[in-house]
């Protein structure tokens, strides 16, 4: 929007008055039922009641006591030594599925099907982080044009206890990052998408679409 439509677009918001988008095809009213109501609880939550910088309840005041914005998080991507996962080898997969077949229980059992954790066609998968761990892939679910793998933080001597890493059922490993990406669509024009970035600790939460 320019100053001008802005400006009448907040008048309309701030009175709860009719608001409608027209081009040339059709008219789109937006419903700003409540918003008065909105506009206020975030000038108060913000710390802006009163002030030049309100949204609803403007006032003369500055804004020098409005609350600092809440600084995004930063995620440090870790460099991998893989940055793909490859098949296991039958000495790693004797290493590695006894133990971390024993962690699923629950849930994370429910979601994976005997066929899929011992099918020749999908193997279990490994990508080395750094010297002393690994990502250890294991596929869960396969459906027409979706599917799911449970995924483990390893120690590669298997010294320490295997951590079942709470991502829920993803399908990837790109340079560092597990991925969730399911198609809604047999077609494939509608897909979602998620991210989880090693940080050279744990795998952090960092991208959802």
């Amino acid at each position: 929007m320019n100053a001008t439509q802005y400006a009448v677009f907040l008048r309309a918001l701030r009175r709860d008055k009719p608001i409608v988008f027209k081009d040339k095809l059709a008219e789109y009213p937006l419903s700003n039922a409540g918003s008065s109501a909105v506009l206020l609880q975030m000038d108060r939550v913000q710390g802006r009641i009163g002030t030049r910088g309100a949204i609803y309840k403007t006032g003369t005041k500055g804004d020098f006591n409005v609350k600092a914005p809440i600084a995004a998080p930063v995620i440090i991507k870790a460099p991998v030594t893989d940055q793909a996962a490859r098949d296991m080898t039958a000495q790693e997969l004797a290493r590695f599925k006894p133990p971390l077949m024993k962690t699923l229980v629950g849930d994370d059992a429910f979601d994976c099907t005997d066929d899929q954790l011992n099918s020749d066609h999908l193997p279990w998968q490994i990508a080395r982080l750094n010297k002393t761990q690994s990502l250890v892939i294991a596929p869960c679910w396969m459906a027409p044009y979706n599917g799911g793998s449970k995924f483990w933080l390893v120690d590669n001597l298997m010294k320490r206890p295997a951590q079942l890493i709470d991502v829920g059922v993803s399908n990837d490993y790109q340079d560092g990052a597990i991925v969730w990406i399911m198609r809604g669509r047999s077609v494939g024009d509608c897909w979602s998408t998620k991210s989880w970035q090693w940080n050279g600790k744990v795998f952090v939460y960092s991208a959802k679409s």
